[in-house]
């Protein structure tokens, strides 16, 4: 399904002007999507299906993210939590990590909380191959040891028309 792009006039090389707007379409992308990377929590030894208050003395609170190679630590405030509130909570810090020696930030990651896994999954922003993603963080919220699954493109194979030894196209008729 096309749609129109451009409302307005525009003199730079006559594109976007009353006469030229109708003809500028986009047409959307068809295929294989590359996929973000992804880590899996364990089940959580918390219930986080019900409020709970994180312990500052055992460091529940803190939490270390790679993403993209970007290496960075949150701090959640200590203050009582349901396992979507936590997994928003988590997801609002873990965006505003920033590398301080090359700049690099980290944006786009999103968390969720499985209710019926008792446990978090986090998605990177990126996708392709080069997107990953690891959480270290308490056991009591299964955030040791999580299972990592970097980005992937899709790999399309292009099939060419089989021929004969002469050079002509061979086909499949009705009886194979």
């Amino acid at each position: 399904d096309a749609t129109r792009v451009f409302s307005g006039t525009s003199d730079l090389l006559g594109v976007g002007d009353a006469t030229n707007r109708d003809l500028v379409v986009v047409v959307a992308g068809r295929g294989l999507q590359a996929q973000p990377a992804t880590a899996t929590g364990n089940r959580a030894i918390t219930p986080m299906n019900q409020t709970f208050v994180l312990q500052e003395a055992l460091n529940e609170n803190r939490m270390t993210f790679t993403v993209d190679g970007v290496v960075g630590s949150i701090t959640l405030p200590i203050k009582a939590y349901t396992g979507e509130t936590f997994a928003a909570e988590i997801q609002k810090r873990v965006n505003l990590i920033e590398d301080p020696l090359t700049g690099k930030t980290v944006s786009g990651v999103t968390v969720k909380y499985d209710p019926d896994g008792n446990r978090l999954i986090f998605t990177s922003g990126t996708r392709g191959e080069d997107s990953q993603i690891n959480v270290v963080g308490h056991p009591n919220f299964g955030l040791t040891n999580v299972t990592q699954v970097r980005g992937s493109v899709p790999i399309i194979t292009d099939l060419k028309q089989a021929t004969d030894s002469a050079g002509n196209k061979l086909y499949v008729d009705k009886n194979g």
